[in-house]
């Protein structure tokens, strides 16, 4: 439907109900409010190991296939990430980084930056 405002006229047997328009407006449904809802947690908001699994926890993700996680190394070469979607609106996100750096995370529901990110996180070597 469209968005704005609209108005109503009913009848009954051709003639009009008793305040008929009826004016009412209609909103998009804002997807940024979706987006302001969404948190994130995890040591690999802060620190990625080099060769391990690391792990961001998002919360709050609406239904639907809309999240995307893109992990760049400091050379900005796309690294192995993995998105699981679980039941209770919380999506795992792991991810792998091949080398030490600074490395950039970017999360994104429909296209939109979650608030926060992208995230610059230290790729090191676990000792």
């Amino acid at each position: 439907g469209q968005s704005g405002e609209h108005k109503l006229a009913l009848f009954y047997n051709g003639i009009p109900f008793p305040q008929s328009p009826y004016s009412f407006s209609v909103a998009r449904k804002s997807r940024g409010a979706m987006i302001n809802t969404m948190t994130m947690e995890g040591d690999g908001m802060t620190v990625a190991y080099v060769g391990k699994s690391n792990y961001i926890y998002v919360h709050n993700v609406p239904k639907g296939t809309g999240l995307q996680v893109e992990v760049l190394s400091e050379e900005r070469v796309p690294q192995e990430v993995r998105i699981l979607t679980g039941t209770s609106g919380t999506s795992t996100v792991e991810y792998f980084v091949s080398s030490e750096g600074m490395c950039e995370i970017s999360i994104t529901w429909e296209g939109t930056p979650l608030v926060g990110t992208p995230l610059l996180v230290p790729a090191v070597v676990y000792d």
